[in-house]
């Protein structure tokens, strides 16, 4: 009897822990199916203090900043929940723009406010943006020339950045496009190594 009562105590726990397995799997599935449904559009950089030219890029031109002293840039993304899911935009970072990157550029607002200074070489906001499904919304960053930064004269930088996006508790980092790239100058070069 004690040996029955056992084995149905078991058999109860499997079932429940498959079930919990079963919905945890289902939650992460319907999450990302709703952040799948964001599409990216980036407008092209205006810029003042330099004038904005193109280079190649993974096959494509695309527009290049040229990093020059005084330069100050506004990059724009534009997000769209195309699904039927409404979602919220908590987030943006981008590489090599932060606080202790070592590049002649960095964030310098992002959707209007100052980025986290968090002692990373990445630019980094954290906030909540609604975005209802079907809808649009803005993602707007500041790029200004970094003085005490380094980027060697004629090479082309790209900066990964990625908007976090948030479904049913469950943030997911979405790529945002390659639209700008940063060209060095002669403002941005970086003297020669002493030894």
């Amino acid at each position: 009897m004690i040996g029955a009562m056992r084995s149905r105590a078991a058999g109860v726990a499997l079932v429940g822990i498959l079930l919990f397995v079963t919905g945890l799997l289902g939650w992460r599935g319907i999450a990302t199916e709703a952040t799948d449904a964001v599409r990216v559009d980036a407008s092209v950089p205006r810029c003042g203090g330099t004038e904005v030219g193109t280079a190649s890029w993974a096959g494509s031109r695309l527009p290049a900043i040229p990093l020059e002293a005084g330069m100050e840039c506004r990059l724009a993304y534009r997000l769209h929940n195309t699904g039927d899911t409404d979602l919220t935009l908590t987030g943006f970072h981008q590489a090599i723009s932060g606080p202790e990157g070592g590049a002649a550029f960095r964030v310098d607002a992002i959707n209007g406010g100052d980025p986290e200074q968090t002692g990373d070489v990445e630019a980094r906001w954290t906030g909540e943006v609604a975005l209802p499904a079907g809808d649009s919304t803005s993602l707007r960053i500041r790029v200004v020339f970094r003085p005490a930064g380094c980027t060697a004269r004629g090479s082309v930088l790209w900066a990964g950045s990625f908007a976090t996006v948030r479904a049913w508790g469950r943030d997911r980092d979405i790529a945002l496009p390659t639209a700008t790239l940063y060209r060095g100058t002669a403002d941005s070069h970086c003297p020669a190594a002493t030894g």
